[in-house]
C-alpha cells in the first residue's frame, strides 16, 4: 500500500483528530516495528480496533475518547513503536478491569516520584497496578502463551517465565510504592503481551497456571496480583477476593 492510500485510511477512520495526525506521522516516520508493519499490511482492521479499545477505555474511566489515550501519558510528539504500544497496553488493561468486574478506574498522572498506572477498586479492596508492555522484542510472542486445546502453555511460553521475572522485579516496586503512598490495600502488575492484538478478553486456564508459577517464583507475596493478557486470554493469579 502506497503512502497515499494509507493516508486516506487513516483519515477516514473514527479516531479522534489528534490521534489521527500522530498516527499519519508514525506511519512515515520509518521505524521498523511489527506495530507498523502491521499498521502497512491492515490498516482499517487495526484502526477500528484501536477505534474500539480507546472509546471503551474512555466510558471505563469517564473521559473523552479525544483524551483518552493521552491520560496515560503518551506524547504526541513521541514515535517511537513501543511507545504507542504501551500506551495501548494500558488502555487493554483498564477495559480488562472493568470486565473484572473493577470500579473507580482512573489513569494515575505521570510524576517524578515512583506511581502505579491504575488505580481501581473491587469487592471493597482498593488496587494499584502497574502495566507491563511485553513486545516481540523480548523474544517471545502472544502465540506463545495461547494454551493448546489441552489447557497447555507451548515450551516457548514456559520459557518466558525467567523474563516475566526480570519485568516484575523492575515494576512491581512502582505499584507497590504507589499503594503504600494512597493507603490502598492491594497492588498488581498487569503484563500485556503484544498490545496490538485486541482480541475480546477470555479466561485461560494455562495463563492462570502461568501467573500461578510466576508468582510462587517471586514468593508468593500477600496482597498483590499478578495479570497475563495475550491475544485475548487471560490468566489472573492470585484470584480476586469476592
Amino acid at each position: 500500500m502506497n503512502r497515499e492510500e494509507l493516508h486516506k485510511i487513516i483519515s477516514g477512520s473514527r479516531l479522534p483528530a489528534r490521534v489521527k495526525k500522530y498516527i499519519s506521522a508514525f506511519a512515515d516516520s520509518g521505524a521498523d516495528s511489527w506495530l507498523r508493519r502491521l499498521l502497512k499490511a491492515a490498516p482499517v482492521s487495526l484502526l477500528a480496533n484501536i477505534s474500539s479499545v480507546m472509546e471503551q477505555a474512555a466510558a471505563n474511566l469517564g473521559l473523552s475518547p479525544e483524551e483518552v489515550l493521552f491520560a496515560t501519558g503518551f506524547h504526541p510528539g513521541n514515535l517511537a513503536p513501543e511507545r504507542l504500544e504501551a500506551a495501548l497496553a494500558e488502555l487493554l488493561a483498564v477495559n480488562f478491569l472493568a470486565r473484572e468486574g473493577f470500579s473507580s478506574i482512573s489513569s494515575v498522572p505521570q510524576s517524578r516520584s515512583k506511581t502505579a498506572d491504575i488505580t481501581a477498586a473491587r469487592g471493597g479492596s482498593t488496587y494499584a497496578f502497574e502495566v507491563r508492555c511485553v513486545t516481540r522484542d523480548s523474544g517471545f510472542s502472544a502465540v506463545d502463551f495461547i494454551p493448546d486445546a489441552e489447557g497447555r502453555i507451548k515450551e516457548a511460553g514456559q520459557k518466558a517465565l525467567p523474563v516475566l521475572e526480570k519485568k516484575y522485579r523492575k515494576k512491581m516496586p512502582q505499584a507497590a510504592c504507589s499503594r503504600k503512598k494512597n493507603n490502598l490495600s492491594h497492588c498488581g502488575l498487569i503484563f500485556v503481551v503484544n498490545s496490538s492484538n485486541f482480541a475480546p478478553f477470555a479466561e485461560s486456564e494455562g495463563l492462570t497456571e502461568l501467573a500461578a508459577a510466576l508468582y510462587k517464583k517471586v514468593g508468593s507475596p500477600e496482597r498483590q496480583h499478578l495479570c497475563l493478557l495475550s491475544g485475548g486470554e487471560t490468566g489472573v493469579f492470585p484470584a480476586w477476593k469476592v
